[in-house]
C-alpha cells in the first residue's frame, strides 16, 4: 500500500522538545513571544511550525497539530521521527464546572473514548510522564484535570458523554498522550477553558500563560538532563 504525503514539510531542522498546539494562529503568537530569531519549520497543510531559541537559549519547537486525534497523531508522528523527544501539549478545552477559573492546569490522566486511541489500541486511560507533569503541577501552581478526549463534541453534533470522574473534555489529549507513550517520546498535557464572552486579549493572554508553563516544563525538564 503507497502512503501518503506526509503531513509535514520541514524547511528547518526541529528541536529535541516540542510545545504542540491545534491553532496555527496561536503557534506563531506562541513562537513569537517565547522563542528567540524563530524560524518557520513547516507551512504545509496550514500546520505552521517555528524552532527558534527559548529562554534558556536551548532549541524549542512550536508545532501545530490541527483539531482532533488523528491528525495530532500524525504529526506527532513525525515529529518524533524528525528528532523530538520530549513533547507538552498546550491546549483548550470545556469545563465540567462551568466556573473553573481559565488558567492553565496541567493534565493528571486522559480517558479515551475517541477513534484514533481505538485504533491504534491504546488503553482507556493515557498518563502523562511523571517528570513532565510534576514541572508543569509547578507552573500550574497545582492546579489539575481529568480529561475525557471524544472525536466530536456535544458542539459539534457529538452526544453528550458521561462525565463522571472529569474535569473537562476534549478533541485530543487522550490519543496525544497515548500515541507519545508508544512512541517512547515522553508527554504531559496543560490545558485552559475559553469563555464564550472573552474579547481577544482575554484569549491571547491565556494562551501566552499555556505557552509559558508549557516552555518552562521543556526548559526544566532540559535542565535535568
Amino acid at each position: 500500500m503507497r502512503p501518503l504525503p506526509p503531513m509535514l514539510h520541514l524547511v528547518n531542522p526541529v528541536a529535541e522538545r516540542a510545545i504542540v498546539l491545534g491553532d496555527p494562529g496561536r503557534a506563531l503568537e506562541l513562537a513569537q513571544s517565547l522563542l528567540e530569531r524563530p524560524l518557520m519549520s513547516n507551512h504545509q497543510r496550514g500546520l505552521w511550525g517555528y524552532t527558534g531559541r527559548a529562554a534558556d537559549g536551548e532549541p524549542l519547537t512550536i508545532q501545530s497539530t490541527g483539531t482532533g486525534g488523528p491528525s495530532a497523531v500524525a504529526v506527532l508522528t513525525e515529529l518524533a521521527a524528525a528528532g523530538v523527544r520530549r513533547v507538552v501539549r498546550a491546549g483548550s478545552a470545556i469545563a465540567v464546572e462551568p466556573d473553573r477559573p481559565n488558567l492553565p492546569h496541567v493534565v493528571s490522566a486522559a480517558v479515551a473514548a475517541d477513534g484514533a486511541s481505538a485504533a491504534l489500541g491504546l488503553g482507556p486511560t493515557a498518563a502523562p510522564e511523571a517528570g513532565l507533569a510534576e514541572r508543569l503541577d509547578v507552573a500550574c501552581d497545582g492546579r489539575s484535570v481529568a480529561v475525557l478526549s471524544v472525536d466530536l463534541l456535544p458542539q459539534d453534533g457529538g452526544p453528550v458523554p458521561s462525565l463522571d470522574g472529569m474535569d473537562a473534555l476534549d478533541r485530543q489529549t487522550a490519543p496525544l498522550l497515548g500515541a507519545a507513550a508508544r512512541l517512547g517520546v515522553p508527554a504531559a498535557a496543560v490545558l485552559a477553558f475559553p469563555r464564550g464572552d472573552e474579547d481577544e486579549a482575554a484569549r491571547a493572554a491565556w494562551w501566552r500563560a499555556l505557552g509559558a508553563a508549557a516552555a518552562a516544563a521543556l526548559v526544566d525538564a532540559t535542565a535535568a538532563g
